[in-house]
Formats: structure tokens, C-alpha cells, sequence
């Protein structure tokens, strides 16, 4: 009786806690399942495994040179293209957890929970608490936004941030509490520093006091203030982008001219097509009628802040040249709302039973049914590859594969190479070499089957790894598998390679082993930084003992920057 009473004067922490309890069933359901099976994912992993192995050793005195063995060792890193925050948390659950798939699922998890917690409360103090409940109910069901919180990727964490920064400049402004301005500050940050692309959200805010004609707010001392604070705060990532993610702005904003691309008419259709593909029908049907009506009755005052989100997320990312249905993710929470807006909307009934609350609560258990449905695509047969190599005992492996393939690889050669004593090479960095993707300034440096020869020969490799099928038609590729098939190798192992989200799911991976002595190896490994576009020169008796601190390396380093400026 006590309960049922504190439930009616007080219903906000029951369906909080509800949310928070919908959230963990949908997102733990096959958290043990598969590989990471997009392909950025293993090296946000691979991220979060670097932040924890340089806290652990900290070489504070010799960070750099700690970085270019470590990247020689592993070469699957992302830090740099991607800023650091999410890496750093996830850090974290390897600490607690250790180093695993599963602890880098459950890194998402934790931003995840922020995402509902603080969006249940923000539509709570703009709305009701009801609203609140749908929305968030509606927002976390979404099968679009469990496939991308199911994985080790940038969407939830970076929305997460987006949303804490919206709850805490809606605080700030609205509910004039003062310290909240510092919060937001800090907040957005955090959303930079987690993906770059969560600057939008300035936009937004931006459009709101558009909007809502709050002029003399937007230029109070305080404000300006506060943006010039939140400025300094992303300063390090503006000029580390400008001056090492030549590559990352080019494939962003880069290509056709920001005066042109503005007249085509393409690039502004592209995310109105995406929503209507990553909502259920009902949900999208539900939240047209609610925009609808809201506008026919101008009653949009509460939802501005909401509308200004939406305009902000299309004016940016219809502008960018890089166009992406993931992205769609950052745009999806206000749609939510809008649908459980309806609550207030459509005050119909049939048979005293009040129409809207019926609608949203079937259509929250449609969407919960689809959601716990939601697999992401099943990835299998790296960590096998890898097992059987670290089970060798070799102190060294050359891998050519796919991008997802090489990720996938490092990383449990990591995980399970509790002593960091063995090198990966890559042949997609030794062979030949491009940025991002596999023919964008693309260099090969094997040009005959000679070069290929004394190339595998140079790092003293006795086993092999290869994908079947994964040469993107570049000769360099292809002669290392002329070469693994002649009499110098033997094909030890067939492993088989399942990949879900593939036209091809069953093919395999390939583990040679050279016949004979290992040659003479050579005394040093170079290695191209296809983001900052140098080449490191790393001496190859360091790697196996890591970490070794050498001064003489960080001066070739350097060098190398210069020459390649």
C-alpha cells in the first residue's frame, strides 16, 4: 500500500527506472556474441587497450617513442582519426573487466544509460513525466539506434554526450542555474572530444536562441564567456585535426566547392530518405501527425528547442560531403518526442479507453519485440587465427586481410599475448600503403615478385595469415599470394571465416608457414602513419621486449616529420 501511494505522488524514479531496466535487457541480450563485426570497432578497441597499456606503463619521458613502437606492435589504431574520450573510458572497463569484446560492449552500455537517464529527465521538465516515459521508451526501442548501442562504435557514446549537453544548456538557459552553463561547457566538450562530428550541436543552440528571439541571452557576457571557455577546451583537438587529419577533413568537407554544393539539391535529400528507413512505420506515422498538428495549432513553444535540433543536425550533415545513413543517429531522439507528443495532441476516446496512451503503449511493445530481435551481423574466426599464432610460440606474424580483418586480429593478438612480446605486420602497411580506404593514396612498394620476396624475408615472419578474397585488385596483394603458394611456403592451416554481414559468409583464412630457416632479419621496420602521412622508423630488437625507451628513435621521428611537411 505504502508503495502503490509513493508510486502515485511520485511515479518519475519507477519509470526511470523502468527505462534504465528496458535499456540493460535490450543492449545485454548477445553481448557475448561474435567478433566485432564493423570495422572501426576493433580499432576503437584498439584505442581503448593503448590508453590502458600507457597508463599502466606510463613513459611520460618517452611518449612518443612509446607511441611508435606501440603502433609497430598493433598496428590497428585510431587515435588521431577519432578523438580520445571514448578510448578512455573504455580503458576503464578493460581495467575492471578485462581486455574483451564483452568490455567494450559494455563501455557502450554505460554511455547508453546516460543517453536515456538524461534524456527522460530533460523531457520531464520541458513535458510531463508520461512524455518522458514514451519517449524515452520509443528512443532506446528504435531497432536503428540497439543495432549501432549493440556495438563497440562512436554513435551511442557520442549521443550520449549530445544529450547531457542539451539537458545541461536547457538548464542553463531556461532554468537560470547559473553553474549549468559551466556543465554545458563541459558536456560538449566531452561530445567533441568524443566524435568530431557532435559539433552540430552548437548549431542547435545557436537556432535556439534564434528561435526563440533570446538575443540579449545569447549575447550576455556570460554566454560569450562560456563560448570562449568551451573554445580554449577544444583548441587541442581543432589544431591537432588541422594539422595531422588533413585526410579527415578531406573526406568530410573536402571536393566540390562549399559555395556550389550549396545549389545541388541531392545532398538535401539524403537524410529525409535515411529517417524514413531507420524508424518503424508506426513511429514515423505517429510523429508526422503529431508535427503536423502541433504546426496547424502553433502550438510548438515547449518543442522549440527540439526543432532547432533537427534543423541543426540537417543544415550540418546535409552539408558535409561525407553523407551516412549512421549518422541518422544523431538525429532520431527529437522524432521520438515528437511521436509521444501525441499524448497531447489527440485527446480521443472509444469507450472511455483514452486513444493516444493506448497507440504509444502498443507501439512500445511492438518496438521492445523488435529491439530485443535486433542481432548485430555474427563475425567469427579471428580470435581462432589468432589463437592458434600466439599458441606457436612465434614472436612475430605477418596478417593481410580486410579492414575488418586486420582490426579484429590485432586485437586478439593483444588479448591474448598476455606479455606483449609479439609484432603483427601488416601487409597493407608493409606491402603497399594508403589512408583510410584501401586505393586513396595508395603506394606500392612491391613492384615485382623480387620486392615481394625480400620483403617477407626482411621481418624474420614464419607464419602468414590471409583473407581469401580480400586483395581490392592492388598488384602488391596479389603477388603476396603468388608468393605464399610457391614451394618457400606451406599452407599449415585453413581456418573458416564467418562473416553475416557479407554477400559471401563462409570464406577463410589462410595460415602459411615459411619452409626452412628464418632469414637474417632486418634491423629496422618502416612504417607508414597514414594519418599524419610520415614514415617511422622503429629498430626491430626493441619491439620484442616492450616497451624499450630510446631517445636516438623520437630524433628520427622528428626528422621524418620535417622531410615529409
Amino acid at each position: 500500500m505504502k508503495l502503490r501511494k509513493d508510486f502515485q505522488e511520485n511515479r518519475s524514479p519507477y519509470y526511470l527506472s523502468f527505462v534504465i531496466a528496458v535499456t540493460i535487457i535490450i543492449l545485454v541480450k548477445d553481448i557475448h556474441r561474435g567478433e566485432f563485426w564493423f570495422s572501426d570497432a576493433p580499432r576503437h578497441a584498439m584505442d581503448g587497450v593503448f590508453i590502458l597499456d600507457f597508463i599502466r606503463d606510463f613513459p611520460i619521458l618517452h611518449f612518443v617513442d612509446y607511441i611508435a613502437q606501440y603502433y609497430t606492435k598493433y598496428p590497428a589504431l585510431s587515435i588521431g582519426y577519432y578523438p580520445p574520450l571514448f578510448a578512455l573510458v573504455e580503458a576503464g572497463f578493460f581495467a575492471l573487466f578485462g581486455v574483451s569484446v564483452v568490455s567494450a560492449r559494455l563501455t557502450v552500455l554505460f554511455f547508453a544509460l546516460i543517453a536515456v537517464t538524461f534524456w527522460f529527465k530533460l523531457i520531464r521538465q520541458i513535458f510531463n513525466e508520461k512524455i518522458a516515459l514514451y519517449s524515452s521508451i520509443l528512443f532506446i526501442t528504435t531497432p536503428f539506434i540497439v543495432k549501432w548501442a549493440k556495438s563497440a562504435m562512436l554513435e551511442m557514446p557520442s549521443l550520449a554526450m549530445i544529450i547531457l549537453s542539451v539537458y545541461l544548456f536547457y538548464n542553463f538557459i531556461e532554468r537560470d542555474k547559473p553553474r549549468y552553463g559551466f556543465y554545458t561547457v563541459l558536456s560538449v566538450s566531452a561530445s567533441v572530444y568524443t566524435k568530431q562530428t557532435s559539433i552540430f550541436i552548437l548549431l542547435t543552440f545557436f537556432l535556439y536562441f534564434i528561435l526563440t528571439k533570446n538575443y540579449k541571452r545569447m549575447m550576455s557576457k556570460d554566454v560569450i564567456l562560456l563560448s570562449l571557455s568551451l573554445f580554449l577546451l577544444i583548441s587541442p583537438l581543432v589544431f591537432l585535426t588541422l594539422r595531422y587529419g588533413q585526410m579527415n577533413i578531406a573526406q568530410s568537407i573536402g571536393g566540390i566547392s562549399a559555395q556550389s554544393r550549396l545549389l545541388f539539391l541531392k545532398p538535401w535529400l539524403f537524410y529525409p530518405r535515411a529517417l524514413s528507413e531507420a524508424f518503424t512505420i508506426p513511429t514515423m506515422m505517429l510523429c508526422l501527425l503529431s508535427i503536423f498538428l502541433i504546426f496547424i495549432r502553433k502550438d510548438y513553444k515547449a518543442a522549440v528547442l527540439f526543432i532547432a535540433w533537427i534543423f541543426g543536425f540537417y543544415l550540418t550533415f546535409s552539408y558535409l560531403r561525407v553523407k551516412d545513413s549512421r549518422y541518422i543517429y544523431f538525429w532520431l531522439p527529437p522524432y521520438a518526442l515528437f511521436a509521444a507528443l501525441i499524448l497531447n495532441e489527440i485527446s480521443w476516446k472509444i469507450k472511455k479507453i483514452p486513444v493516444a496512451p493506448l497507440l504509444l503503449m502498443m507501439l512500445c511493445v511492438y518496438q521492445f519485440v523488435l529491439a530485443i530481435q535486433t542481432r548485430i551481423p555474427l563475425v567469427q574466426g579471428y580470435e581462432e587465427a589468432a589463437r592458434y599464432i600466439v599458441d606457436k610460440g612465434e614472436p612475430r606474424v605477418f596478417f593481410q586481410g580486410s579492414g575488418l580483418g586486420n582490426g579484429n586480429f590485432v586485437f586478439y593478438i593483444r588479448k591474448l599475448d598476455k606479455e606483449r612480446r609479439m609484432i603483427i605486420f601488416r601487409g597493407d602497411k608493409l606491402l603497399a600503403s594508403s589512408s583510410v580506404f584501401s586505393k586513396y593514396l595508395l603506394v606500392e612498394y612491391a613492384k615485382n615478385m623480387d620486392d615481394t620476396y625480400k620483403l617477407l624475408e626482411a621481418y624474420g615472419t614464419r607464419y602468414f595469415v590471409i583473407e581469401e578474397e580480400s586483395d581490392f585488385n592492388i598488384n602488391a596483394y596479389k603477388m603476396l599470394r603468388q608468393a605464399l603458394e610457391s614451394d618457400h611456403f606451406t599452407l599449415e592451416k585453413k581456418i573458416k571465416l564467418y562473416n553475416e554481414d557479407s554477400a559471401n559468409k563462409n570464406k577463410m583464412i589462410l595460415i602459411y608457414r615459411m619452409n626452412g630457416d628464418i632469414p637474417e632479419t632486418r634491423e629496422d621496420i618502416h612504417i607508414r602513419l597514414p594519418i599524419i602521412g610520415s614514415e617511422i622508423r622503429v629498430p626491430l630488437k626493441t619491439l620484442p621486449n616492450f616497451y624499450t625507451p630510446a631517445d636516438d628513435k623520437i630524433s628520427i621521428l622528428r626528422e621524418s616529420f620535417r622531410k615529409n611537411k
